[in-house]
């Protein structure tokens, strides 16, 4: 493709939600978009007209996504909720119903506060830091650690936490063994009990076939058994094991797991455990209390 010395945004951006599309890419048009603001900086304005480095690089990422790299990662960042993330390979890419089981948290963390208490929160298995730093950003009275078992993700969450200027511990251990979590937890001079935690751990039972998704590192996606539910158990228990009395605990998981983690919960001794809807109806997550 030849490079022009000037260009339409707009026709730029016809030309680049044609190759999304042919590619596969489902909102090709957003997606083109998305691409061109980043590389400008702002929203292209009416009529506004590229010079030819801008369009090269354009051009260079829009190629980058026709081969299916998630958008995420061409960008370099994602949006959650009201927060811009860094997001790279290696890193679990959160996902918009994930909101949901952030804005769980973030209810239970605000009434903490107006009991006159600034709530330890805990996001387990914290990837991105997504969950965890939208909460405390949100909530800002409390007290945010992070925990995860993969090294990139504890440097992202890290990085993301100084990119965002919400203040955070993040630790590197299993969060699906209880007493490691808690020794983690003592050895960094945390106190291992917390108001609210707040977890996305992986559930995912068939392969995934989705090219985006699959990019995903399968310690971030698949549950393991035949239900998806081992590892989603074994957090819970971690999470329970480190819950202060009437502490709230958020669990996002499939559709199908909803009842099986609300028997989970209660054999575990905890209280008022029910699974929660997302916006469209959808099993979403679970909540509980210690």
């Amino acid at each position: 493709m030849q490079i022009p010395q000037q260009a339409a945004a707009r026709s730029a951006l016809n030309d680049a939600a044609f190759v999304l599309s042919e590619a596969g890419i489902n909102n090709a048009p957003g997606e083109a978009r998305l691409l061109l603001e980043h590389v400008l900086g702002h929203r292209p304005g009416y009529g506004e007209r590229l010079d030819g480095a801008t369009w090269q690089r354009f051009f260079e990422l829009v190629g980058q996504r026709a081969t299916r790299v998630p958008l995420q990662h061409v960008m370099g960042v994602m949006y959650f909720r009201h927060l811009t993330l860094h997001a790279r390979p290696g890193v679990f890419v959160v996902r918009p119903e994930t909101e949901w089981v952030a804005q769980g948290a973030i209810d239970a963390a605000a009434d903490w506060v107006r009991q006159g208490v600034a709530p330890r929160v805990l996001d387990l298995g914290c990837g991105s830091g997504a969950l965890g730093l939208s909460i405390a950003s949100e909530v800002p009275q409390s007290v945010l650690t992070c925990v995860d078992v993969s090294e990139a993700a504890v440097e992202l969450t890290a990085e993301n936490a100084r990119f965002t200027g919400v203040a955070a511990r993040v630790l590197l251990a299993d969060a699906t063994d209880p007493q490691t979590l808690r020794n983690a937890l003592v050895r960094a001079e945390i106190p291992p009990q917390f108001h609210v935690i707040a977890t996305n751990p992986p559930y995912v039972v068939d392969p995934v076939t989705q090219p985006e998704a699959a990019q995903d590192p399968q310690l971030a996606l698949y549950g393991g058994g035949t239900d998806g539910l081992e590892r989603p158990r074994a957090f819970l228990a971690a999470a329970a094991a480190v819950a202060l009395p009437g502490a709230t605990i958020v669990m996002e998981h499939a559709e199908s797991q909803g009842e099986a983690l609300v028997k989970a919960a209660e054999a575990l001794g905890l209280r008022g455990a029910q699974t929660r809807c997302d916006l469209a109806g959808r099993p979403r997550f679970l909540q509980a209390m210690a």
